[in-house]
Formats: C-alpha cells, structure tokens, sequence
C-alpha cells in the first residue's frame, strides 16, 4: 500500500527505515507528546515496531490498521508516521495519529500527510467518522486537527501515563466526520475549543477561469440560490463552463473581495449581480463536471452532487451559486492543495 502527496509518499514501514524511527522517535520533543514510546528509543523498540507493521500488511482483507512511514521524496528518508488503526468497517469508524521528526516539524509535512490519511480514509475505506486526540498543552496538534474540521469531544483526565517521560497526561478527545471534513486549501478555521465557525461556500462557472491564476477576478457574474451574500473570507471553488470549452472544475479558492453590482435604472426584474476576486488555494486533481453529475436527479436524495447538478447545470447559464457545506466538502476531496500561489505538477521541483 502506497499513498503519494506533492513533496511525500505514505508507504509501509520496512527494515531499512530503522534508523530513521530510531532518530524520529529517540528525540524527547517527539516521544513526550505520544503515550506508549519509551525513551530511550533503541534499535530493539524499532525492529519490533516495524515486525508488528509488516504482520499487519501481510493481512490485506479485512484489515484493521494502515501505519504509513512518512517519506520525504527529496531526501529519500522516512521523517515520521501516520497511523488509522481500529478500522470497524460495520461503524465506520476508526482512530489514529501522526509523528513528525522535530527537524523536519513547522513545513507543512505533517499537514500533507495528515491531509492524505483522512482522504484515505473517508474516500478510499468509506469511513464516516475518525476518532482521534491530542495531549493537552500539545498546541501544534491542536491547530492541525481544527484545519481539517476535527472538533473537541472532551477531554480525559488523566489518560495516560507517558511512556517517554513518566507524566500522567490528560488528553483531549477529538472526532472528525466525513460532512464536516474540511481540506486546508478552504482557507482558515475558528480557533478555541468551540465548534468550528463553518462560513458560507460558493460554487462560480464562468468562460474565462484560468487555474494557472494565482488570483481570478469575475466581474458582474449572475447570481443565483443565494449567491449574492458574498463576504471577504468565504470559500469558493471554480468551474469552467463546459459552454465555453471548459473543463468543469478548476480550482479552489478564498475570496477576497465582494461588491454587489447596482441595478439598472428603469428594469423591473433584474437578476442579483456581484463582482468578486478570489486567491487560488487549490487545484482539481479529477474531472468534476456535467459529465460525471448529469445522472444524479433525484431531487430528495440529499446527494451533494445532485446538488451541484440543479444549481449548476439545470441551466446553462454562467452563475454564482451558494452551497451546503456538505457540497462543499465533497469539492474539497476533489482539489489538490497549491502553495504559494504555484501549481504543484508532476515532476516539478519541490519548494
């Protein structure tokens, strides 16, 4: 099993990775935040690890447990591991974590990398809900979690002792599920141990949205299905009208700016117009578009695509058109994260 992401490869562990765990996991800024890692953390601690890894991977069907070594593609070298473990297929549920070498910490590796578990999970294992935690003061696991759309569950006194260090830690309970998974490239979450603010979402199709773009503009764009609330900071996620020869969806993105257009003097029924300008966050990574929605009519379903077919392509008409957050998480698993304002492509330099 093999997950890839722009700079890194989720794989399984095997005998070569040893002194990598050895180095990852031997380091006190690591193993303090994880209960059952001794330190110190020796070559006996790491063969039996990656012994209990590769057992797990001999037994494909119906496997309760995916632990992924974190390869860094420009290094060659393993900086951490990511875990989903307790898979019930029947529940749809499962648990896990992340590690990262603390020299290799506060780039982004971690958010990749947990951003590839969950679309993992949720999309390949049909997960509906992942049941995770964190040690309490652990700050940096905290604000990873609440990108993804993760929300506190309590927190347990007392949870663990700490193998590392000999604390007896208390550890705050955290679930994600699938209708509130939310991709980073949909721009910043509420902070605090309150539910995440959920802003609103928007879908635009037009004949000029160019995805190479860092930032797009759209100017006097039709409105419809309550498309015109805009705001500074609302999400947003580009189609290019297949009218126009286009693709359907191109990109993601967070607006940046909002301005209602004002009516005409003198016509009685005008539809609501808005221009806006966008920054680009994301890029599709597969085709979305009528072709792939054209069959999900039924209008009770509650599909999210059958959503994005009635606003979208029930008419033809280029539109902004506002949308359910669960229409939205389903465009986010369809996006590849840029940084930068630079498409990340397939043989291109890493940052």
């Amino acid at each position: 099993m093999k997950l890839e992401t722009g700079r890194l490869i989720l794989r399984e562990w095997d005998w070569g990775d040893v002194g990598d765990l050895i180095e990852g996991l031997g380091d006190l800024r690591v193993s303090s935040w994880l209960a059952f890692v001794p330190h110190p953390y020796a070559e006996k601690e790491a063969k039996a690890w990656i012994g209990l890894c590769l057992r797990n991977a001999r037994s494909p069907r119906n496997r309760r447990s995916y632990d992924f070594a974190i390869a860094l593609k420009s290094e060659r070298k393993v900086i951490g591991g990511v875990r989903l473990h307790r898979i019930d297929a029947a529940r749809g549920t499962a648990g896990g974590g992340i590690w990262l070498n603390a020299r290799y910490q506060a780039k982004g590796y971690g958010r990749e990398a947990l951003g590839e578990k969950i679309r993992f999970a949720f999309e390949e294992l049909g997960l509906r809900l992942l049941e995770d935690g964190f040690f309490k003061g652990n700050r940096a696991a905290r604000k990873l979690q609440k990108r993804f759309g993760y929300e506190t569950a309590g927190l347990k006194k007392n949870a663990f002792r700490c193998l590392a260090d000999g604390k007896l830690t208390d550890e705050w309970r955290t679930a994600l599920h699938r209708a509130a998974w939310r991709n980073p490239c949909a721009g910043p979450r509420a902070g605090g141990g309150e539910p995440l603010e959920v802003r609103p979402a928007f879908v635009v199709k037009a004949e000029d949205a160019d995805p190479t773009a860092s930032t797009l503009a759209f100017r006097s764009a039709k409105t419809m299905h309550g498309g015109k609330s805009f705001a500074a900071g609302d999400r947003i996620y580009i189609f290019a009208s297949e009218n126009e020869g286009g693709s359907g969806l191109v990109a993601g993105g967070i607006v940046t700016s909002a301005e209602t257009v004002a009516k005409r003097r003198g016509v009685a029924r005008q539809t609501p117009r808005v221009s806006i300008a966008l920054r680009r966050t994301g890029v599709a990574r597969r085709p979305l578009g009528r072709t792939e929605l054209r069959s999900f009519r039924d209008g009770k379903d509650g599909r999210p695509e059958t959503e994005l077919n009635f606003k979208f392509y029930r008419q033809a008409t280029n539109k902004i058109a506002g949308i359910s957050g669960e229409a939205a998480a389903f465009l986010d698993t369809f996006l590849h994260c840029t940084e930068a304002g630079r498409i990340r492509r397939p043989g291109s330099p890493n940052p």
